[in-house]
């Protein structure tokens, strides 16, 4: 076996015994008992990100029906292997129940019970690029029509995994533990800075709480303006990018595309660089900076500015709003605000298979407009806030790259 690159040491600084390996198999002992029928035991299911939920959080209610009867009673510290196959995760994953004394769970899971060994060390060795890339072996003819891999039990407990001592795996899962703590308290922050954040922009554009000059005194009253009045609302016309222009890696202008837009920034992990043979037929989609993009179609209501000039090009599904004599960070918070969304936006959304908004009614958007200086002061407020939250999320992935950093080293 590969050593792993980072070991753990007892607490006088001795060296643990060498890892060895071992199959799954001979270190797991079989889970094949059926829920009884009077059973009160939740029914629950494993997601490739969440590890083990509730079914009726997931379908709005449990749906299992008549194949209730077959499903498996797991009890507390066993295994249950998803054999389904997802993006995140083509090769499933193995979560150990530890949320419930005991769970009803679909019957075509893998599930077991470590017969030796320390469940939370398991829980991250048995969902490490290691396991992917022997199950990615196994695989025989793809995902059925059911989405499950045709990896069966057999096959499954059949995989190579490499066995520290119990000492070993009880250091590992304690530090891995410390960093999760970290993790969960890091994701807690970020949603309540996020929380906090649509809190303050519901009082603040339904005006229940306003903003006052430097010297106390009070602001002028707010006017109520339609967007078409404050602002140019065009969307892409007459082609496509894939029509018309060529793509290069070494161009230096990035297009937009389809809905790279979300929660007041660009998401640019999905763009396209463009040569500059075919820029004259963009020029009418050209950006500059400071316009809002705005999602109209399907995931309605995002809203980006955009950062400098002549290096966007709108895309489909987005729209360009160019402000003219007001604040264009101001305008694109109260659009993102979820008062905002509810109380105007919703109404507005034309019912169909694909949820859709015209320009004709996004121009209609009625808007509450302060004076510039009070536009200022709340665009900067909430601007302070997705900073905040832009440096909590950033602290946040930085522990999750440790994280996987270390299981890399690890389980080699």
């Amino acid at each position: 076996m590969h050593e792993p690159k980072v070991r753990f040491k007892r607490d006088d600084g001795s060296s643990y015994p060498a890892w060895t390996v071992g199959k799954l198999g001979d270190i797991t002992e079989k889970v094949d008992r059926k829920a009884p029928k009077e059973s009160t035991a939740p029914v629950m299911m494993v997601s490739q990100g969440n590890g083990f939920i509730y079914q009726a959080d997931k379908y709005s209610r449990e749906n299992a029906g008549q194949s209730l009867k077959n499903y498996t009673l797991l009890k507390q510290g066993e295994f249950a292997y998803n054999h389904g196959a997802s993006k995140a995760k083509p090769y499933g994953v193995a979560y150990c129940l530890t949320e419930e004394q005991e769970a009803r769970v679909p019957f075509v899971y893998h599930t077991f019970r470590m017969a030796d060994g320390i469940n939370p060390y398991w829980h991250e060795a048995l969902n490490t690029s290691k396991m992917d890339r022997q199950l990615k072996r196994m695989v025989s003819s793809g995902a059925r029509m059911d989405g499950l891999l045709n990896i069966n039990y057999e096959t499954y407990m059949d995989v190579d995994v490499n066995i520290p001592c119990i000492e070993e795996q009880q250091k590992i899962a304690d530090f891995l533990s410390s960093v999760d703590k970290v993790i969960f308290t890091s994701e807690e922050e970020v949603a309540n800075l996020e929380t906090q954040k649509k809190a303050v922009m519901k009082k603040i554009f339904s005006q229940e709480v306003r903003f006052k000059k430097p010297d106390g005194s009070i602001f002028p009253e707010w006017e109520v303006k339609l967007l078409g009045e404050i602002a140019d609302v065009s969307k892409l016309a007459g082609f496509e990018f894939t029509k018309y222009v060529s793509y290069s890696e070494n161009g230096n202008i990035v297009a937009i595309r389809g809905l790279n837009v979300k929660s007041g920034h660009l998401i640019l992990d999905d763009v396209k660089y463009l040569d500059g043979s075919d820029f004259s037929k963009l020029d009418r989609s050209k950006l500059f900076i400071d316009d809002i993009i705005f999602t109209y179609v399907g995931t309605i209501g995002d809203a980006a500015l955009v950062p400098e000039n002549d290096k966007y090009y709108m895309a489909p599904n987005v729209c360009r709003i160019r402000v003219a004599n007001e604040n264009p960070c101001f305008i694109m918070q109260q659009l993102l605000s979820d008062w905002f969304k509810k109380t105007v936006i919703m109404p507005l959304i034309a019912t169909s298979s694909q949820p859709a908004l015209s320009m004709e009614n996004i121009r209609l958007f009625k808007m509450g407009i302060p004076c510039l200086e009070e536009q200022r002061l709340i665009a900067d407020f909430l601007s302070d806030f997705d900073e905040a939250i832009a440096a909590a999320k950033k602290e946040l992935e930085l522990w999750k790259e440790l994280k996987k950093g270390l299981l890399q080293q690890m389980f080699v």
